[in-house]
């Protein structure tokens, strides 16, 4: 097996290293970094294991091809200057989610992709709000949500067969980021997010670019003015597919903060979300949509609000139910994994969800008592210090 120079480029990114920086703790110059991964020239292999220690990965990584990049685009909030490490850095792990997903996909049988099978707009930027709310309401029933609250939007994007991964970008101003990749809906979730009703919104909001915009060239979607129109429809179909219409005419009587609060409790939705759709749905007017904001920024509510600690935050299980049953089917060992994959054992704990410290190798069961046997057989030398050795068992986990 060979060198690989654009997987170490991955790794690097994935850690949010520099070249320079990665060099310093490798004891090597930025240039032969850069050459490595340009594939100019290959590292020795003291240099290798070094690098591999760094990037906490094993060295077989460098050596084996990952899965094709996907060109599709990858959809984020923020495309500005200041988020590009955080950017690539998550697009990296992403690439892992990847890996994970190829392998664990040749063993098991996820849910159906019912998001594909949705037929985006022919022209996107010509779709009206209307457009937006019907197709919302389309999708509910559809996919029988009915017209109350969405219980766990997570676990509905894993059941429509989307792949959602949630790791820590490493900045606030990225909340989440989607792709259709290898012909799967992949949404990805910033854990750094503390407040489950956030964390709602920016999976609904990344399932509209999934159906409205995917057919939409990277390079277009990436000019500012039509980014920003896209966005904005992203954020009235989250609202309206968290919060339709016709329930929102029912329940939201008034922009005040306390009877808002009571809704939030049922919907599960931020107290900004319905002050702006019932402005977007031309039920309150300009002057009480400001007034309101003006009330949330006088309370401290702006950042935070009530109930933002308390409301369970909502977290993937398809990757790890898979993996469990993998495992206790004998289909293939944490070892096996972990070769299979090709990183390390936090990273895919991490990046599929897992309990820390899962796929440990070797977990060893506590012995409750010992004691010795009430008679000893007859060749045993009794002496006054004997010295016994416990043997330890492993145990099936």
């Amino acid at each position: 097996m060979a060198f690989i120079g654009s997987r170490l480029r991955d790794a690097r990114l994935a850690r949010g290293m520099t070249a320079s920086a990665l060099a310093e703790r490798v004891g090597v110059s930025p240039g032969a970094i850069s050459q490595h991964e340009l594939h100019d020239a290959e590292p020795h292999a003291k240099t290798l294991s070094k690098v591999a220690e760094v990037l906490d990965l094993p060295e077989t990584y460098f050596l084996r091809t990952g899965i094709p990049k996907d060109p599709a685009h990858h959809w984020y909030r923020s495309q500005s200057a200041a988020t590009k490490k955080a950017r690539e850095s998550a697009q990296a792990r992403h690439s892992w989610l990847r890996e994970i997903v190829f392998q664990v996909q040749r063993k098991v049988d996820f849910p159906q992709n019912s998001i594909a099978a949705v037929k985006p707009p022919t022209d996107p930027l010509a779709i009206s709000s209307n457009d937006i709310e019907s197709m919302a309401a389309d999708l509910r029933a559809e996919w029988k949500l009915g017209n109350g609250p969405i219980s766990n939007a997570i676990s509905l994007l894993e059941t429509l067969g989307c792949i959602v991964g949630m790791f820590a970008f490493g900045a606030d101003e990225l909340s989440a980021f989607s792709q259709f990749a290898s012909d799967r809906p992949y949404v990805i979730l910033n854990a750094e997010e503390s407040a489950a009703v956030r964390l709602r919104f920016n999976a609904a909001h990344e399932l509209a670019h999934l159906v409205l915009h995917r057919n939409v060239p990277s390079q277009e979607a990436s000019r500012p003015a039509i980014h920003k129109k896209l966005e904005q429809q992203a954020h009235r179909f989250a609202g309206a597919f968290l919060f339709p219409y016709r329930a929102f005419a029912e329940e939201v009587y008034s922009t005040s903060l306390d009877a808002l609060e009571q809704v939030k409790k049922r919907w599960r939705v931020s107290m900004q979300m319905m002050i702006r759709r019932a402005y977007d749905l031309e039920m309150t007017s300009e002057d009480r949509y400001s007034r309101a904001f003006r009330e949330l920024s006088r309370r401290g509510w702006r950042t935070k609000e009530p109930m933002d600690d308390s409301l369970p935050i909502e977290k993937p299980k398809m990757l790890a139910k898979s993996i469990n049953l993998m495992i206790d089917n004998r289909v293939a060992s944490r070892e096996d994994l972990i070769h299979d994959i090709g990183l390390s054992q936090a990273d895919i704990e991490i990046l599929a969800a897992l309990p820390h410290g899962f796929l440990k190798s070797e977990q060893w069961g506590e012995v409750s008592e010992i004691k010795l046997r009430s008679s000893l057989p007859s060749d045993t030398k009794a002496t006054g210090s004997g010295a016994g050795q416990i043997i330890p068992f492993r145990i099936k986990t």
